[in-house]
């Protein structure tokens, strides 16, 4: 028996054993929640009393993602209404929450994909959760001047108030094992392996005997003090009324709309920059493939594109995945392993000086530094899908890996497969893995440790590496040299020669047409850059040719980590030169959000980065 609730954005469905199923049905806009899916939570929660054979509820999201957060239109839409209808909004949200906290029946949530905003707090309410390991998280209320006042007390439940504190402050993303470490998430399986997995939690409160497993819950509740009294419910539901009025709710809804930084972010209103988006899929889906993947991660609230027909990119903002760019037919994802201040730019530059610095400060777009000159810098990953291929060039850092002499390196823990997955790739999809050169940073993913042993991360792809630049390293490495290079050289690059995945090319390699290897050497021995063309439009994905925008300004600075500082500087000025005002759309390996543009002569003298 299936019930739709909620003009179908709710489904609800009892089978024999008495698991009742509830789908969130908004897959166009990621199961985003407006009052129509509210309406249809509520009618599935009062239909239980009526189904005495329940025993089990278990939640879960129709289509790529689990929930998006709130509608953008309905909050915009309840924002212009008065008092009144901003506090039936806030408690009829409030109550969905806060009755599935309450529920006597065990509850069961499945998530694959985007769970933003709300979404957290229904998770929170739920006995357990499982996600798949697609999944990303985010409490993202206060990035658009809203406060996620109602679903607090579960928030704090679940993570406790000092993860709350970090998570519902800053609206950082974050993936599965992380949310398995706060408290969120009880299991983390394979996206394909997630309704399995389900069962097997399900098949488990079955055999818990009804009535004993509904005290337990009840008491358990009781005992931790994890019950909301009315008064303080009234109090959350008027204080997330209010902020939705308040100006700073319109500013941080105008500036999603508008893909813009809202006011209070330093440097104002100026639009994001960023590439262009891939185009949604006819008749499709607004997720993940077929919308602008920001709008599919990490987004509080989703806008409902029916009501919106202008497709405007969102732009790049060095979240952990967004889209890149198209050329031609090609589409290309930017997967971000992580974005911080990195060095100071004296240090990094030996050759800038003070004069230089100042100009940099003056013309550089925000972000690119710190006020303390310390240099923002992003390690990430591109992948060009061909239709023919799926190729991942440069893999950044890496898990597990040992790094003593790099201490924000060493032995860490990202989510970037989960990142690569929710760009729609799997490790075994990889067909082919592309090393613009073998340092440390830029190998790390090309392994992973199971059992103790540095295997291909990426078991069907074939690696592609300069000839030179092999020979070169393993030559380094012969002669006793154990430094952070030599590390990953012996972690990340051996295991995939050993596995005979290692593909050795000459300066004049074509991958496929439109793909294609061009010698630049300078940083390292073999350093290439990737051609891309397809359709007339072409890119070039350049590794560290350069590693930031001064090197634009100022094409003669090279950094100290150039192994042949003049030559890299002859070769960056050369690619540099060949590219600029050509509209040739550049990629580089370490360029902070936004990542992806095109080289322009600047008035001012040097080159600019224009998106």
């Amino acid at each position: 028996m299936t019930m739709s609730l909620g003009n179908g954005t709710v489904l609800c469905d009892i089978d024999s054993r008495g698991v009742v199923t509830v789908s969130l049905n908004r897959p166009e806009v990621n199961n985003a929640y407006n009052g129509d899916m509210l309406a249809g939570l509520h009618e599935a929660m009062d239909a239980l009393p009526s189904l005495p054979q329940a025993r089990v509820v278990v939640i879960r999201g129709n289509g790529r993602h689990f929930q998006a957060g709130a509608d953008l239109q309905w909050i915009a839409g309840v924002g212009r209404k008065g008092p009144d209808a901003n506090r039936d909004a806030s408690r009829l949200t409030g109550e969905a929450v806060r009755r599935l906290d309450l529920l006597a029946l065990p509850t069961v949530a499945l998530v694959q994909g985007g769970c933003f905003g709300g979404g957290t707090g229904v998770l929170a309410a739920c006995d357990v959760v499982i996600a798949a390991d697609n999944a990303l998280f985010a409490i993202t209320e206060v990035r658009w001047g809203l406060n996620p006042s109602i679903i607090l007390p579960q928030l704090c439940q679940a993570i406790g108030a000092r993860n709350v504190r970090r998570y519902a402050l800053t609206s950082e993303r974050f993936g599965p094992q992380v949310a398995m470490q706060l408290g969120l998430v009880h299991e983390v399986c394979a996206a394909d392996a997630l309704q399995a997995t389900g069962e097997r939690v399900v098949d488990a409160l079955l055999m818990s005997a009804p009535e004993a497993l509904k005290a337990i819950k009840r008491r358990t509740m009781q005992v931790a003090g994890a019950v909301v009294d009315d008064a303080l419910f009234d109090a959350l539901v008027d204080e997330h009324a209010s902020f939705r009025q308040r100006p700073e709710a319109a500013e941080g809804t105008a500036s999603f709309i508008e893909k813009r930084n809202p006011s209070w972010y330093p440097g104002g209103r100026p639009a994001l920059s960023g590439a262009r988006q891939t185009s949604p899929r006819r008749g499709g889906s607004q997720g993940i493939h077929s919308q602008p993947l920001s709008r599919a991660f990490g987004f509080f609230a989703t806008v409902n594109h029916k009501k919106c027909p202008r497709r405007r990119p969102r732009r790049d903002t060095g979240d952990t995945m967004v889209p890149a760019a198209t050329i031609g037919q090609f589409s290309i994802d930017r997967i971000v392993e992580q974005q911080l201040p990195y060095i100071d730019a004296r240090k990094f530059f030996p050759e800038l000086t003070d004069e230089m610095l100042a100009i940099c400060h003056r013309d550089l777009p925000p972000g690119q530094m710190t006020r303390e000159s310390e240099l923002v810098l992003s390690f990430h990953s591109y992948v060009v899908k061909t239709g023919r291929h799926i190729i991942l060039v440069d893999t950044c850092c890496g898990n597990d890996k040992e790094r003593p002499l790099r201490p924000a390196f060493h032995r860490m823990k990202k989510d970037y497969l989960p990142a690569l997955a929710a760009a729609g790739v799997r490790p075994e999809q990889v067909d082919f893995v592309m090393c613009t050169h073998l340092h440390w940073d830029h190998v790390g993913w090309n392994t992973h440790l199971v059992d103790g042993t540095w295997r291909p991360t990426f078991p069907n792809a074939k690696y592609i590496m300069s000839k030179k630049e092999y020979e070169h390293w393993d030559g380094v490495y012969r002669s006793g040299v154990r430094d952070t290079h030599m590390q990953a050289f012996e972690d990340s690059v051996m295991p995939v020669h050993r596995a005979n995945q290692a593909v050795l090319v000459g300066d004049d390699y074509e991958l496929e047409k439109g793909i294609s290897v061009e010698p630049c050497p300078g940083h390292t021995v073999g350093n290439i850059v990737i051609n891309v063309a397809s359709g007339g439009a072409r890119g070039v994905i350049t590794g560290d040719v350069m590693h930031h925008q001064i090197q634009l300004r100022f094409p003669e600075l090279s950094t100290y980590a150039d192994e042949d500082p003049e030559r890299a500087r002859i070769t960056r000025t050369a690619l540099i030169e060949k590219h600029a005002d050509t509209g040739t759309l550049v990629l580089p390996a370490h360029f902070p959000a936004p990542s992806v543009g095109r080289i322009e002569t600047a008035p001012a003298g040097g080159f600019r980065f224009v998106s």
